[in-house]
């Protein structure tokens, strides 16, 4: 046999097989069309199932084909917005997570840093903290060396309200020739806001206003 007719044999032969197995999926497809009642026929290199009585059978693979495909598409888009949905949800919270760090550590480094005009612009604008202003000025007018370590200790956020429990340890220094006067506590640093952290109140021990105790 010549290379030609072994190629031409192949080729028959698979198509062969293609017309077997699309005639099969189109008896399984028609359920309650009997074997006998299917035909197919070759038309141009492509197999065609159809009924005796003319029906396409092939219509019935493909709308089964194309039920399930719809099904499946369905399912894989519903999974991905509920996977992206999370995904942005956790993403959302972390971020938030980190304003609310980023905000103890701006108002501990202001602090530090005697800064109370960026301190300001950490709160609210509520009148009882017109008196914690005060004793802040207070604080950096009466110790020039300030020195602050706040250790966070656990974040409760209910809505765009959040308490943060702080532990902390501070020096205060009045010249370099005086001892430092040390203190430590915990306290709850109460924020407010979701994309603008706000401090709203200070629960519990503070390191704030020293100068007046």
């Amino acid at each position: 046999m010549s290379c030609l007719d072994r190629r031409y044999a192949r080729v028959h032969t698979l198509a062969h097989l293609n017309r077997q197995k699309v005639f099969h999926e189109a008896y399984t497809a028609a359920g309650k069309t009997h074997l006998s009642e299917l035909v197919a026929i070759s038309q141009g290199g492509e197999c065609v199932v159809s009924t005796k009585h003319g029906q396409p059978a092939v219509e019935l693979v493909r709308s089964s084909l194309s039920l399930f495909s719809l099904l499946l598409c369905l399912a894989v888009a519903t999974a991905g917005c509920e996977f992206f949905s999370s995904e942005k949800k956790v993403s959302g919270d972390h971020e938030r997570f980190e304003r609310i760090v980023q905000a103890v550590e701006t108002l501990r480094s202001a602090y530090e840093q005697h800064k109370l005009a960026t301190i300001q612009k950490l709160m609210l604008p509520l009148k009882g903290f017109q008196q914690f202003e005060v004793q802040m000025q207070r604080d950096f007018d009466t110790y020039p060396t300030i020195a602050l370590n706040v250790t966070i200790e656990r974040i409760h956020i209910q809505k765009d309200r959040i308490k943060v429990s702080v532990h902390w340890e501070g020096t205060w220094q009045r010249s370099p020739q005086e001892t430092p006067v040390t203190d430590r506590g915990h306290g709850v640093w109460v924020w407010s806001g979701t994309k603008d952290i706000l401090l709203a109140s200070i629960e519990g021990a503070t390191p704030f206003g020293r100068a007046g105790r």
